[in-house]
């Protein structure tokens, strides 16, 4: 059902709106279309929010894309109950599909999230444990002199094979 308001503003121009009404199914729905026929509010089921001065909720997007053209084609039910069982299955599919895509948003956020950390985790692992090619050139040439180093206190002497110069 439609039912046209005519309102006349400060200015004294009269301003049109229109609320549509829709009545089947297990609930109703309705949205307050402005004078070009976009949805400014919509309320679509008991547990979505009216949308707010052109802000647009989930719902209002589907209702507007529901109230651009017929909800139900001419001939391609046998029964009006039959348009309206198809219909309100395709919103179920919708809703699922939108339930769905929702939880793997947020298992997709976390997981990005989780690999974040590691790696700035990593990164603080690398700058903290200093330069690993010199901690290798080191343990190398330790190996390298385990017979001939010689040690004095906290101190050891050694052939560095690395060195230029050195044969």
């Amino acid at each position: 059902m439609r039912f046209t308001l005519v309102r006349q503003e400060e200015t004294g121009e009269f301003q049109e709106r229109v609320l549509v009404a829709q009545l089947t199914g297990r609930s109703a729905n309705l949205f307050l279309l402005d004078s070009q026929g976009r949805i400014t509010h919509a309320q679509t089921t008991p547990d979505w929010p009216w949308t707010t001065g052109g802000r647009t909720v989930r719902a209002a997007r589907r209702a507007s894309s529901r109230c651009s053209g017929p909800v139900f084609e001419k001939g391609r039910f046998e029964s009006l109950s039959a348009a309206a069982d198809n219909y309100y299955q395709a919103l179920e599919v919708i809703r699922t599909f939108d339930a769905q895509a929702g939880a793997v948003r947020t298992r997709l956020r976390q997981e990005s999230t989780r690999l974040k950390k590691l790696q700035k985790h990593l990164r603080d692992d690398l700058s903290a444990h200093g330069k690993a090619e010199q901690h290798k050139r080191i343990g190398d040439l330790l190996l390298a002199n385990i017979s001939n180093a010689e040690r004095r206190g906290n101190t050891v002497r050694l052939e560095d094979f690395y060195a230029e110069g050195v044969r």
